[in-house]
């Protein structure tokens, strides 16, 4: 347990072996998802009106507590907050969700919340599937690391989260609000990009592609960029389009 409280700054590659996709500590990690989203879904969806309020608050709650564990764990290792601010999309979305599930009183398909939670299926669905598809963590322990433990834990709880509305129904897919959550990714992307370049970071991976990315094939095109608004268009064919095509088609 020497490198429990590493980070991937500070962890020494050459003494401590991270893990690799589809071993059995990755493996193992996508069956909790699993089983943390169904849990949270059937429970979720059982609940009253005040259940369901409590249940977003406790969901968000522990989000919260996970994002500030994140930030006392680099300050111990002297790692520059810089490196961790929220500006991943994954943890866009997990300070959506916080602002979500500690806010949100009335019904979450209504008013502001119908946006966001049409943001979160669009967008944010994707990315922490993604993300735990095709973690960026992996020169870190599986278990036998904090970070790399919040790494797979604030996004099962953030995803969970998301998958436990679609059941309730209370995210209502909504062609009407495509271009918001559109528009509103571009110019997150270009704050960040303009932040990345400023800064020499690499957030939403807008200057270089991570190791094992799914973008990685886009690169033949000349930019692995392009896989993004392939993929967007994708997302919406497919979660918007598709079902709405399916239902007229059944009628």
């Amino acid at each position: 347990m020497e490198f429990f409280w590493s980070t991937v700054e500070t962890i020494n590659r050459n003494e401590c072996k991270g893990f690799e996709h589809f071993d059995t500590g990755h493996i193992l990690w996508l069956v909790l998802f699993v089983c943390a989203a169904l849990i949270c879904a059937v429970s979720y969806k059982r609940k009253s009106s005040a259940g369901r309020r409590k249940q977003r608050l406790v969901m968000a709650s522990l989000l919260l507590l996970d994002e500030m564990l994140k930030y006392v764990i680099v300050t111990m290792n002297g790692v520059s907050v810089t490196h961790y601010l929220p500006l991943q999309l994954c943890s866009i979305c997990i300070v959506i969700i916080i602002l979500h599930g500690l806010f949100t009183r009335g019904d979450p398909s209504q008013g502001i919340s119908l946006y966001a939670g049409n943001f979160l299926y669009l967008v944010g669905l994707a990315a922490g599937l993604s993300a735990l598809i095709f973690p960026s963590w992996m020169v870190l322990p599986a278990f036998a690391n904090m970070m790399s433990i919040h790494s797979f834990t604030a996004h099962i709880l953030f995803v969970s989260y998301i998958i436990m509305l679609m059941a309730a129904k209370e995210i209502r897919p909504e062609i009407k609000t495509i271009p918001v959550s559109v528009a509103a990714l571009i110019l997150m992307a270009f704050g960040v990009y303009w932040f990345d370049l400023a800064f020499d970071m690499n957030y939403m991976y807008l200057v270089s592609l991570s190791a094992g990315s799914p973008l990685g094939p886009f690169e033949a095109l000349g930019d692995y960029r392009i896989g993004y608004a392939v993929i967007l268009a994708g997302l919406v064919v497919l979660l918007y389009l598709l079902p709405k095509l399916f239902r007229f088609n059944s009628r």
